[in-house]
């Protein structure tokens, strides 16, 4: 079955890119798990495990990975850099968010975040609205949102007072 993404297409979370969610899941359990783990996700176990059987659990198996190592070197070097990129990505999100808050930010939206727990494991101050949208994931799958980025991507150009895509302009315009 194909990854990619089609505006008639149809998913569960153990196919297609639900597979990808529970993947990265299952990286952050297995990064979690270890003895000085660079990032704490105390809920990417439970959701892995929600998601039944699937090749995800061979990550958390530490027999499998061992004797994937024994078997094939430069398998288990895959597998440990794929688990490895997944826990720096979230490290480095999981950082940009608290130096947005920290700076005084108060109103986060976190888009696509599949089964990232991100909006329920960092600590926000008071005051501030986290918006976690894995919910809206039909909207995401009709096309919507995919028409709402190509507008962003048509407005202002990128500059010194506009470094990115006004992503705030294209989540209102969107109806999110």
């Amino acid at each position: 079955m194909s990854s990619l993404r089609t505006d008639d297409d149809t998913w569960d979370i153990a196919t297609g890119v639900g597979t990808t969610a529970v993947m990265v899941a299952a990286a952050r359990a297995a990064e979690t798990a270890r003895d000085n783990p660079l990032i704490h996700d105390p809920y990417a176990k439970v959701l892995v495990d929600g998601a039944g059987t699937g090749a995800w659990g061979f990550m958390l198996d530490d027999e499998f990975v061992a004797k994937v190592a024994d078997a094939d070197a430069e398998a288990a070097a895959v597998f440990e850099h794929m688990s490895a990129y997944q826990a720096v990505r979230t490290h480095f999100f999981d950082d940009f968010f608290a130096k947005a808050v920290a700076a005084g930010i108060r109103q986060i939206v976190i888009l696509a975040s599949g089964l990232d727990s991100r909006a329920y494991r960092l600590q926000w101050p008071a005051g501030a609205t986290v918006r976690d949208r894995p919910a809206q994931s039909a909207r995401i799958q009709d096309g919507h949102a995919r028409r709402a980025w190509r507008f962003a991507q048509g407005g202002a150009p990128r500059g010194a007072d506009r470094p990115a895509l006004r992503l705030a302009d294209c989540v209102a315009r969107s109806g999110f």
